[in-house]
């Protein structure tokens, strides 16, 4: 008997002192939280504090923390628009945007932990797009993204209430809103909002020097789902949100619809695609040199090529390896529309086999469905149709 109080004794000394080393370890993980907590906080008001202090001529507070050269602008006047600082790795990243008389200035501040000043740069960021108005429709700025947030340009029509609402997707990285700025007003005109903006390679050109910088997430993907979430917020249907991409902003379509459910049908103005992702990539930076099988291999066993290929990293590779269309063409629920310049696309027409609610249609006699004044009335009847539930062609089998 005495035995077996001595062993329940030890069983209970040895739980106590789990639960102590448990309790002592789970004290030390908080109070380690805790001081990085103090630690970004306290940088967070250092570097901003001197920074900001350029606004009222503290030149030589932030040349003080300069490792080489110094600041040789002048913000003095200037006012604080925009600030955010984030830490990645051993390095603060700060952004500011300052207005500066009527003029955006983005200044970029790469700081270390010992709050040293490692680099700087600062560019004039784009005027906001100029808005116009017209019996049938108004416009408005919308702020897109993360500091630096990006214009965007909501299209409402006068005649409708709560009407639906389009995404329109421009064919290059590098566009402005005004490149989608034709379809806007066609589709207002007919009933329908719609939502254009800045490509982030257009506004920031200067950011993206750095090739290690490229980013498809960054470039597109981020403030598209950002524009997508903001719509419930504005005098439009959110249950009625469409996507509409032309060229290169069509081949992204089926993955940005695919990850969005609020997104309840997509229209995407593009050829068939030849090939994958990663030779749309190669094609589009004129990297004809890169072996794209090599890229292929890596992402199949999960490796990672170092340096940069064809001039950008292999990160941004993988990216472009994962939007390729056919990729989501099984998996997409929303009802898609592909319209094209082909006579018989049979391509798309394979793609899409099986699938409800879709409709391929070709335009033979249209080249261009913009020529950034006009907007091709045949096809924007047809967008508006689709979008309203009707069969916008006889010759061609709905699926």
């Amino acid at each position: 008997m005495q035995r077996r109080i001595r062993l329940k004794n030890s069983i209970v000394v040895l739980l106590l002192a789990s639960f102590l080393f448990a309790c002592q370890e789970e004290v030390e993980v908080v109070e380690e939280e805790q001081e990085i907590m103090i630690d970004q906080a306290y940088m967070k008001e250092k570097t901003m504090s001197i920074t900001q202090g350029l606004i009222d001529g503290q030149v030589d507070s932030f040349n003080a923390h300069l490792k080489e050269g110094s600041f040789s602008n002048s913000l003095q006047g200037c006012s604080v628009k925009e600030s955010s600082l984030l830490h990645v790795e051993d390095t603060y990243v700060e952004e500011e945007v300052f207005l500066c008389d009527g003029q955006e200035k983005w200044l970029h501040v790469l700081w270390d932990e010992e709050a040293n000043i490692q680099s700087y740069e600062m560019m004039d960021l784009p005027e906001a797009p100029i808005l116009e108005e017209s019996n049938a429709y108004q416009e408005e700025i919308l702020p897109i993204g993360s500091v630096p947030t990006r214009y965007g340009v909501l299209t409402l029509p006068t005649n409708k209430d709560n009407p639906m609402v389009a995404i329109l997707v421009p064919n290059h990285l590098d566009a402005s809103s005004d490149a989608m700025k034709a379809l806007a007003h066609g589709l207002a005109e007919k009933g329908i909002a719609s939502v254009r903006y800045d490509m982030r390679l257009y506004q920031m050109p200067k950011r993206y020097e750095d090739p290690y910088s490229f980013s498809l997430n960054e470039f597109y993907f981020e403030d598209f789902a950002a524009v997508t979430h903001m719509l419930e917020h504005y005098p439009v249907n959110a249950g009625a949100i469409h996507f509409i991409g032309e060229g290169l902003g069509g081949y992204f379509g089926l993955t940005s619809v695919y990850h969005h459910f609020e997104i309840t049908g997509g229209i995407l103005m593009l050829n068939p695609p030849s090939g994958t992702g990663l030779q749309v990539c190669q094609n589009l930076h004129g990297a004809s040199e890169v072996n794209i099988s090599d890229i292929q291999e890596a992402i199949k066993h999960k490796e990672v090529i170092e340096g940069l290929i064809g001039g950008y990293p292999f990160s941004y590779w993988k990216e472009w390896n994962s939007v390729t269309p056919q990729n989501y063409i099984g998996y997409v629920n929303q009802k898609i529309a592909v319209l094209n310049t082909q006579t018989a696309d049979t391509t798309w027409r394979q793609y899409l086999n099986g699938r409800k609610a879709s409709v391929v249609k070709g335009y033979p006699r249209v080249t261009r469905f913009s020529d950034g004044e006009q907007f091709n009335e045949t096809v924007l009847v047809d967008i508006v149709d689709w979008m309203n539930g009707k069969d916008i062609t006889k010759d061609v089998r709905r699926r």
